[in-house]
Parts: C-alpha cells; sequence; structure tokens
C-alpha cells in the first residue's frame, strides 16, 4: 500500500476544529459505506485508523479487526465510542470520495 500520510494530512486539515460528533444518520451511512467497499478501500479505512492512532500517541490502536468470510467478502469491525471525533469525520470523508469513486466508476461501465 502506497503511503497514507498525504491522504491523512488532506482529510486531517479540513477537520482542524472538528467538535461535533457525526451525526446518527452520518454513522450509519459510514457504516453502510464500508460495508459495501473493496478489500483496498477497507485497507485504506484500516491504515487511516492506524495512522490516526500513531501520530495522537496512542498506546493502543483502535480495536479494529478485518476478515474474509467463506464468500471472500471482508468485513471491519470497529468500536464508534472509542474512536475520537476527528477520525470519525476522516473517515466518513474518506468513505465519501470512495462512494463517489465507485459510482463514476460505474457509471463509466454502464
Amino acid at each position: 500500500m502506497s503511503d497514507i500520510k498525504p491522504l491523512y494530512s488532506s482529510l486531517s486539515n479540513a477537520h482542524v476544529s472538528t467538535v461535533k460528533d457525526l451525526t446518527p444518520k452520518q454513522k450509519q451511512l459510514l457504516i453502510d459505506r464500508i460495508a459495501s467497499m473493496n478489500i483496498d478501500s477497507i485497507e485504506i479505512i484500516y491504515a487511516l485508523i492506524r495512522h490516526h492512532s500513531i501520530i495522537n500517541s496512542e498506546k493502543t490502536m483502535y480495536e479494529v479487526s478485518i476478515v474474509t468470510g467463506d464468500d471472500h467478502k471482508s468485513k471491519m469491525t470497529w468500536d464508534f465510542k472509542k474512536m475520537d471525533k476527528k477520525l470519525k469525520h476522516i473517515l466518513f470523508d474518506f468513505s465519501k470520495r470512495d462512494d463517489d469513486h465507485q459510482q463514476e466508476k460505474n457509471e463509466k461501465t454502464a
């Protein structure tokens, strides 16, 4: 995977002074988007969480696991309650970018 720092920085800069949490609707949208992501996008989500944890000097990374089931679909689990607001917004913004990219890709092939 390429260096996550530039992506993290661009997403993070938009939320320098984030004080509000995601709304319940935004949280559900984030969950739905991640559930439909391919493995490459899920790995980027994981890398964003890991990088956030490292630069914020947190002793342990947020509990995240990526599991590939018998159907070869990948699933990622995490606990929103343990994530800070800024990270939630970073992940939400990435999920929107990824979703927009997938929609554009689908429109081109349709």
